[in-house]
């Protein structure tokens, strides 16, 4: 689970997973539709700063690993500052 500090009174909170599946078969929803991609093809420029650092971390994992938290914030100059708490 990734915590991001949007506005001092007011956040995002974004889970983020790796699975593997048998069939890529997807249904979509009113909530709109899920996309397959290979990490190589990923539209890294359509993403916000932080995604690109959470999908590598979450990729770098070996399977079975346990969850980690993160939380997401821009510091006064503006700087991108992602801090890890692994619970392994």
């Amino acid at each position: 689970m990734v915590t991001v500090d949007v506005e001092p009174e007011m956040g995002v909170l974004i889970g983020v997973s790796s699975a593997w599946a048998d069939s890529v078969k997807l249904v979509d929803s009113t909530e709109g539709a899920l996309a397959w991609f290979d990490v190589a093809d990923l539209p890294v420029s359509e993403m916000v700063p932080d995604v690109p650092h959470l999908i590598e971390r979450v990729m770098d994992r070996p399977a079975g690993a346990q969850p980690f938290s993160a939380r997401s914030r821009y510091d006064v100059d503006g700087r991108l500052l992602i801090v890890f708490a692994c619970q392994e």
